[in-house]
Formats: C-alpha cells, sequence, structure tokens
C-alpha cells in the first residue's frame, strides 16, 4: 500500500490558533516582492509616529505647567514652587504630562487603528478581530509572566542596591504617584491602567507582531535586536557601562538581546514555521522591554512579562485578555509603589 501522508503541516508548540491569531505563513500586507522590507518601513514609521505623538504629550505639560495650571501658591512658603513643597515643579510638570498624555492617547489610538487597516501600512489577521474564548491555561502563562517581572525586578534592585551600591531608576509616575496627591494618584491610575496596557498592547502584540508575520524567522530575530539597540541608544547613559557596574550591566544586555535568539537558534525545533513563531515572540518581547529603557533596568524585568503577552497572542488569545493581563501588572506595581512609600 501506498499512501501518501503529508508531513509538511507545522508542529506549533502552542496550542492551536484561531483567527486573529498570530500566523507565521500569513501573507505581507501587500503583493509587494519583498514584504519584509515593507514591513521594516512601516514598523519605523508606527514607531516614529509613536515617539511624536510622547513628545507632543511632554510638549503640551511643560506648555500646561509654564501657564500654572497645575501650580499654585504653596501656603508657608515664600516662593512659587507648587503646592507640592520643594519638589512642586517637578511633581507639577509630571501633573501637567500626565494630563497631555491623556488628551493625546485618543489620536494616537486613532492613528494606529487607521494604520492597520490601511491596506498600504496594515497587517494580515486584524488584532481586534473578536474571539469566543481562550484557554485558561494560556492566561495562566500570563499571569505567572507577572508574577515573574516583579521577581526579576526585585531582584534587581536587591542586586543594585546591596552590591554595586546603585538604586534602580524611578518611574516619573512613581514620583507621581508618591508626591501628586489626589489628582497625581487618578492620573497615575488612568495612564498605568488603561493608557499604557491599550496603546503598548496595540502596538507590540497587535500591529508589531502580525508585521513580524511577514518576515522569515532569522529577519525577525534581526529585527527585534537592531530596533531593541536603537531604542536603547536613545534612552541609556554611557556611565552605565563603566567600571565593574559596567559589565553587570553589560551582561543584563547580552541577556536581553542575544541568549533568547541563540536558544531558538539551537533549540531543538523540527519545523521553520515554528522556530519563525519563537522569533517574532522574543523579537516584539525585545522591543517591548527597550521601549521602557530610560528606567533601567526595568527592561530586563519586563523581558518576561513581554514574552509571556507574546505567548497569549500567538496562542490565539484576543488583544483584549493581553491588555487585562497588562493592566493587571500595572495595578500590582502600582500598589507595591505605594506600599513601599515611606509615610
Amino acid at each position: 500500500m501506498d499512501e501518501t501522508v503529508d508531513e509538511r503541516q507545522p508542529l506549533n508548540p502552542l496550542p492551536e490558533a484561531r483567527s486573529g491569531a498570530f500566523d507565521p505563513v500569513s501573507p505581507g500586507p501587500s503583493s509587494d516582492a519583498h514584504p519584509a522590507i515593507s514591513a521594516l518601513a512601516n514598523l519605523f514609521l508606527v514607531l516614529f509616529l509613536w515617539v511624536a505623538g510622547s513628545g507632543l504629550a511632554v510638549f503640551l505639560g511643560q506648555e500646561l505647567a509654564a501657564k500654572g495650571y497645575f501650580s499654585g501658591p504653596n501656603p508657608g512658603t515664600s516662593t512659587n514652587d507648587g503646592p507640592l513643597g520643594v519638589q512642586g515643579k517637578k511633581v507639577s510638570k509630571l501633573l501637567a504630562t500626565g494630563a497631555a498624555t491623556l488628551l493625546v492617547f485618543p489620536a494616537q489610538l486613532l492613528l494606529l487603528v487607521a494604520m492597520m487597516r490601511h491596506p498600504a501600512t496594515g497587517c494580515p489577521n486584524h488584532p481586534f478581530q473578536p474571539e469566543r474564548s481562550a484557554p485558561l491555561g494560556v492566561l495562566g502563562i500570563g499571569l505567572a509572566a507577572v508574577v515573574a517581572s516583579h521577581v526579576a525586578w526585585m531582584g534587581l534592585g536587591f542586586c543594585l542596591n546591596r552590591v554595586f551600591l546603585q538604586e534602580p531608576e524611578i518611574h516619573p509616575l512613581s514620583t507621581l504617584l508618591q508626591n501628586g496627591g489626589r489628582w497625581g494618584m487618578v492620573l497615575v491610575a488612568l495612564q498605568g491602567c488603561l493608557v499604557a496596557p491599550v496603546m503598548e498592547e496595540a502596538l507590540c502584540r497587535g500591529y508589531l507582531m502580525t508585521l513580524l508575520a511577514t518576515m522569515r524567522a532569522g529577519t525577525r530575530s534581526l529585527v527585534g535586536v537592531v530596533v531593541s539597540l536603537l531604542l536603547l541608544g536613545f534612552a541609556l547613559d554611557l556611565g552605565k557601562f563603566q567600571g565593574l557596574y559596567g559589565w553587570f550591566n553589560g551582561g543584563l544586555l547580552a541577556g536581553l538581546l542575544v541568549l533568547p535568539v541563540v536558544a531558538v537558534c539551537l533549540a531543538p525545533i523540527p519545523d521553520q514555521n515554528n522556530r519563525a513563531v519563537w522569533c517574532g515572540i522574543i523579537a516584539q518581547a525585545q522591543i517591548f522591554s527597550c521601549l521602557h529603557a530610560s528606567t533601567w533596568p526595568a527592561p530586563v524585568a519586563l523581558m518576561s512579562l513581554a514574552f509571556g503577552l507574546g505567548w497569549m497572542r500567538a496562542s490565539g488569545q484576543p488583544l483584549v485578555a493581553c491588555v487585562v493581563v497588562h493592566a493587571l501588572f500595572n495595578l500590582v506595581s502600582l500598589l507595591m509603589a505605594g506600599w513601599l512609600t515611606p509615610g
């Protein structure tokens, strides 16, 4: 008997993907002969617009603070340092920037959705496509990633403090939470649990992962490393790479950018489609982590969160599930920051 069996079907290590999931063999966004080049151009365009939107929020925040909308005379002092004491001017700028971010957020989101839908800049398998159900086991992966990221952050903070006598950089939202009063708490809650999860998931697990679907496995890894290095170059201070502390940070960077790619290349993955899936998950995780490079070493701790969220998306989870897990992560971070605040 001569039975023909098609053994070329991809052996996906993830649960079976449903409509809207990350598809490693999806066609490009157009009939371009070089879809990877088109996708790469779209990636840099959306990152440029992301940075431009953030810059606009900062500019509007500075203008609002300069006009005195978030400052006032501090009782008991002779100077107009704002209602929050010594850090009044700094916190006033943070309050104004937070308010400006909420104003810019709808325009950023609408622009990103428009790019997703446009034939020239869009991508296959629209990320906002609704899905009926999602396996609880994959959601467990996302929740485990939340725990792992917080454990990694606390471990890195302990190491920096006790071994290198360095303090982890404080996120502006933490400063705003500690010193911004009621308005600061409101703005931090809205930014941390609404704006950031929606925008970052739409960008990374929505737009970025589907753009990566147009590239080969090796190209995905290269894009992840190169874009991450560009983001790190804009945000990192070269002073962090001097002396023994510099060697430590260099090792963290190697673990962030090199080791995951090497692991995928050396792993015994029999099917190239599966390898492409893993390369896509790692690439988006690296880019997401390095978007937060201004608060070093947060990118290293966030890698596990981004990996878990990417796994969820690749497994067929709807984007809203990633948003919920991301918001939960930020909520836990805010609660921990409030709990650890002196007084």
